[in-house]
């Protein structure tokens, strides 16, 4: 069985992500092409907690198309970009049959002057300016952005990430680069056709949308929308009290963060609006949000275990084949005995993330231990 795989955190699933899965199946033989969805878990890469919980995200991706869909580690998630593109290339690599990625890009990318200027990354001198800049602070799409003189989107960047990282990890895959539809990836406003994501969380956040009206729709249970942390602010300021915490230890963290973070949560009415307080030029309210997080989660910088191990959340029956005869655990059901050392580290990372996720959304808890993976009906 061939694997089509595509990176994404479907929060939520949306025109544009249909428009990426047919593209990615054009020309693909069905009985023997599986496409994979390795997808973020309660967190997404901003640092915010999914809307959907992953069980109902998943669930819809199987609906709506893919045979597969396996959680990428919070731990690589709530990281820079490269991390979490490593942590979803890996995912995807421990599958039999991964030959292809497939991701989506700014529209530009595939102009000849575009890959002229790409290429240049190759060169050791430019390296070195990137490199200085990130010393400066800047986030990875800045400094690239300027050592090249151009303003590179989210999508390219990622798609960049993936190509090197397939390379240090000498993986055997071809890549599919498929020009966006629809809104950037930041445009606030719902437009008919391809609305983008954050247009969409925010019509839900505001109840400027029925959910029915979403993709898989009648699917979501959840009547309660939200992406913030001030649901944390009381449990922070007993922290502050009784044992501060040690953002030092995280793995987003830079010298100051720390003192700044504190100083605008003593001030500021909630924890969001605090990290905005926060953010400035070199760090972004993103990059606090995983300090924040990554430091409540117990995650330590350096000591990120590998990825040894799927976690499937929704899957058909062709998507099932490909776990008949796995390189890996595969882990169906918690609790998981077969997890030791490593492997273990990592899943308690995402069972800390999973149940913060249930407190921030008010949803049911321990859904780790009561949901196995969803597998729609033959009939």
């Amino acid at each position: 069985m061939k694997v089509k795989g595509i990176i994404c955190e479907l929060n939520p699933l949306h025109q544009g992500h249909r428009y990426l899965m047919d593209r990615a199946m054009e020309g693909e033989d069905p009985e023997s092409t599986c496409l994979v969805a390795a997808m973020s878990g309660p967190f997404v890469q901003r640092g915010n907690p999914a809307i959907l919980d992953k069980w109902t995200r998943a669930r819809i991706a199987v609906l709506e198309g893919f045979d597969l869909v396996l959680e990428i580690p919070a731990a690589y998630v709530l990281q820079s970009a490269r991390t979490f593109a490593y942590g979803g290339l890996r995912t995807l690599s421990l599958l039999p049959g991964f030959e292809s990625l497939v991701f989506g890009v700014e529209e530009g990318f595939f102009s000849p002057s575009f890959q002229k200027t790409l290429a240049r990354l190759e060169e050791d001198e430019v390296q070195e300016i990137i490199r200085e800049y990130l010393r400066q602070g800047l986030s990875y799409r800045m400094a690239v952005s300027r050592s090249l003189g151009l303003d590179l989107g989210p999508n390219t960047i990622l798609a960049m990430e993936y190509m090197a990282i397939a390379k240090e990890l000498a993986l055997p895959i071809r890549f599919q680069a498929i020009a966006r539809r629809g809104m950037g990836y930041h445009q606030k406003e719902m437009v008919a056709d391809f609305p983008s994501a954050t247009a969409i969380r925010q019509a839900l956040v505001q109840d400027d949308i029925d959910k029915i009206d979403l993709l898989g729709g009648q699917d979501i249970n959840q009547d309660f929308f939200t992406e913030s942390l001030d649901p944390l602010g009381p449990y922070l300021d007993l922290r502050e009290i009784l044992d501060p915490l040690d953002y030092t230890s995280s793995p987003l963290f830079e010298s100051g963060m720390d003192f700044r973070l504190k100083a605008c949560l003593e001030e500021a009415v909630g924890v969001d609006e605090a990290i905005r307080k926060a953010a400035n030029k070199r760090q972004s309210a993103s990059r606090y949000r995983r300090m924040l997080v990554t430091t409540l989660l117990g995650l330590e910088k350096g000591k990120i275990p590998p990825i040894t191990f799927l976690r499937p959340l929704a899957i058909n029956e062709k998507g099932r084949a490909l776990l008949r005869s796995p390189s890996c655990p595969v882990i169906q059901k918690l609790p998981a005995s077969n997890l030791n050392g490593p492997e273990k580290d990592l899943m308690t990372v995402n069972l800390r993330a999973q149940a913060l996720q249930e407190y921030l959304l008010g949803l049911p808890p321990k859904m780790d231990y009561k949901q196995s993976f969803f597998l729609p009906s033959s009939h």
